[in-house]
């Protein structure tokens, strides 16, 4: 873990109000803007984030929250960039209203303490798909595990994790394999941002 890792953990914790029922915590907004200018300093992207008001000690949902996706030939710099001013743009401009101060949780690329964006275990498998199935494309692997796929690589890869599925991951009687259920788990995970962009 990098000193800045450390720094912005120990800020979200210190300044942090928690999202009952669940590990996020929300930043009012001169926080959330300290918080994006520090995560574009230890190049993590921003990949959304949904927005709070706060309740005394508490919060309420704001039915609001935003969403960026890296663009087909966009570099992963050109990406964090976007994805960090994105963020600025829409806490700097989101209206309060009396009685009504927002607070914003961020979704990084840079996974919570303790947790990945795949498992060591899926990680492993989705190698050994794209090695299989999309020679020359080992990149892909990266961007899963840093959650800077765009729309259209998460549908490739998907693609490809179902025709593996579909060889060596379903028995005779046309049921799941205990890799069947791993390949089931792993295309949950990576089809998960556009399951979510489709509900909006």
């Amino acid at each position: 873990m990098t000193d800045i890792d450390t720094k912005l953990r120990e800020f979200l914790a210190r300044k942090g109000i928690a999202v009952a029922g669940t590990s996020e915590r929300a930043l009012r907004r001169e926080d959330a803007l300290k918080r994006v200018d520090a995560l574009s300093r230890g190049r993590a992207a921003i990949l959304g984030g949904d927005v709070h008001y706060v309740r005394g000690t508490g919060l309420e949902s704001a039915y609001a929250d935003w969403h960026v996706e890296r663009s087909e030939g966009e570099s992963e710099s050109e990406f964090l960039g976007r994805s960090c001013e994105t963020a600025r743009k829409y806490i700097r401009t989101f209206p309060e209203r009396p009685g009504n101060e927002p607070a914003f949780v961020l979704v990084t690329s840079a996974a919570p303490e303790g947790t990945k964006m795949l498992t060591e275990e899926q990680t492993l498998l989705l190698q050994h798909v794209v090695e299989k199935r999309m020679p020359g494309e080992a990149h892909m692997v990266h961007h899963a595990v840093q959650g800077t796929l765009t729309r259209e690589e998460r549908e490739r890869i998907c693609m490809a994790i179902a025709a593996e599925f579909a060889e060596s991951g379903i028995d005779e009687e046309s049921e799941p394999t205990g890799e069947g259920l791993k390949l089931e788990g792993l295309l949950d995970e990576i089809d998960r941002p556009n399951l979510a962009a489709s509900r909006r």
